[in-house]
């Protein structure tokens, strides 16, 4: 908007608006101005628009002026609206302290606050505002039970099945023997048959590891005795 004082001259007055207002006013009718002779004459408005104004009148006098503009853009602007930016949060705790008094009283007026401050419960329930209660924020919330989650187990490629199953296998037990007087040898897991002491060539070109062997020199060697003929007897074992 803007104002001030023109002089008609033969009957007509020229206005030009200031740049500045021209900017930020819409076009297309939202341009209103308001004239007051200031003395006995008929004065109106006969054109008007941003770039220029023009009044007339049946005398050449002075005349105040009053135009008024909506701002481009806002050409269907809403003066009431709901509420979308006043919500109070919390029940029972004073709302807007840092406000101004008349901005306070307004809030009491209106119905959002209670005389105190506080919310209005009944307000919040009528336009739908969800009040919280601070002390149910400082609750510890309870933990859910967590969900096992369920195990996986890669697949096996062949290669690492054969792998695991040389690892796996055990070296077989010696069958149980008995010793020279009867008893049982003492067998230890896992552990191999000793090997056969390795055969030595004897004077005259025969071997000496078997005992069923004839020497060159022309003496047998005695056989050896069988475990069954000189096992003690139980007598002698007591």
């Amino acid at each position: 908007m803007f104002r001030g004082v023109a002089t008609l001259v033969d009957g007509e007055a020229r206005i030009v608006p200031d740049e500045s207002w021209r900017w930020v006013t819409a076009a297309n009718g939202s341009i209103t101005t308001f004239v007051t002779p200031r003395g006995p004459a008929n004065v109106w408005v006969e054109f008007e628009s941003r770039d220029l104004i023009v009044l007339r009148g049946t005398g050449d006098i002075k005349v105040n002026f009053f135009v008024l503009g909506v701002r481009d853009g806002f050409i269907d602007h809403q003066v009431i609206r709901p509420n979308t930016s006043i919500i109070p949060t919390y029940r029972n705790e004073p709302y807007s302290e840092d406000k101004s008094e008349r901005y306070k009283q307004i809030l009491i007026q209106n119905g959002t606050l209670n005389p105190d401050l506080t919310p209005n419960e009944a307000t919040a329930r009528r336009l739908g505002w969800e009040l919280k209660d601070r002390e149910d924020e400082a609750r510890p919330r309870p933990v859910r039970d967590e969900v096992p989650r369920p195990s996986f187990t890669p697949p096996r490629t062949a290669r690492a099945a054969t792998a695991i199953a040389r690892t796996s296998a055990r070296v077989p037990r010696p069958a149980a023997s008995r010793d020279i007087r009867g008893g049982p040898l003492a067998v230890r897991p896992h552990v191999l048959p000793f090997p056969s002491p390795p055969a030595t060539t004897m004077p005259g070109g025969t071997l000496a590891g078997c005992p069923t062997t004839t020497i060159s020199s022309g003496v047998t060697p005695p056989s050896t005795p069988s475990a069954r003929s000189i096992a003690p007897t139980p007598a002698a074992l007591r």
